[in-house]
């Protein structure tokens, strides 16, 4: 607190300065210049400053003095509004997702949650029902879209070890990168796929009403 560089919006440290400024403070965004940009939670950004008009290329600008030495990253859970910010800049980028190398037929597959085969069928998250309709934890695994083998969540630690990040989309500019991953990826400790299967069958439960806002989670 003695310092004067430090404040409850700003840091200095050995070789430069942090500076947080949030993006309904359109007005605020046009004071300062910055090499890197992290702009997290994006999709709960506003789109569109009524005096100042789009904050992202307001954002943008904040950058321009540092031509090819500039870095900005956009980070953020996506939601469902129908102008969604995360997946805008996603789209612009090469759309990389999260692979690992299935352990049964050797080939590198995208971890989705559902995935719809050309035959009709699903792979990715697979699991069984009693005839009452509750889960049997036991039945939970993931089905390989490629061969139909199955994964097992204990076999996640070592997978994601030797994954890695293929593009899928040609990026709008070179320099363009976007990245997706989901919770079932995520280390062990997280919840566990058990645990989010749960979570599915609340919102989407075998028979009866989709629970909208919980599906929306």
């Amino acid at each position: 607190n003695q310092r004067t560089g430090d404040t409850d919006f700003s840091k200095e440290f050995a070789g430069g300065s942090m500076t947080a400024e949030g993006t309904k403070n359109a007005d605020k965004l046009r004071q300062i210049s910055v090499k890197y940009i992290f702009a997290d939670d994006w999709d709960a950004a506003p789109r569109d400053d009524k005096k100042e008009g789009s904050i992202r290329s307001l954002l943008e600008k904040r950058a321009r003095s540092f031509g090819t030495n500039k870095k900005i990253f956009y980070v953020s859970t996506p939601t469902v509004q129908q102008t969604s910010n995360i997946l805008e800049v996603y789209n612009l980028g090469d759309q990389r997702k999260w692979n690992w190398e299935c352990p049964n037929c050797k080939t590198y597959i995208p971890i989705e949650w559902r995935v719809k085969l050309e035959d009709g069928g699903l792979a990715g998250i697979t699991y069984e029902l009693t005839e009452s309709g509750e889960l049997k934890p036991e039945s939970v695994h993931y089905k390989c879209q490629n061969c139909g083998g199955k994964i097992l969540e204990e076999e996640k630690y070592k997978l994601n070890l030797t994954g890695k990040w293929i593009p899928t989309k040609t990026p709008k500019r070179p320099q363009y990168r976007s990245y997706q991953l989901n919770a079932l990826v995520i280390p062990p400790g997280f919840d566990s796929w058990t645990d989010l299967v749960y979570q599915w069958l609340e919102a989407v439960p075998p028979t009866g009403f989709i629970d909208e806002g919980k599906l929306k989670t």
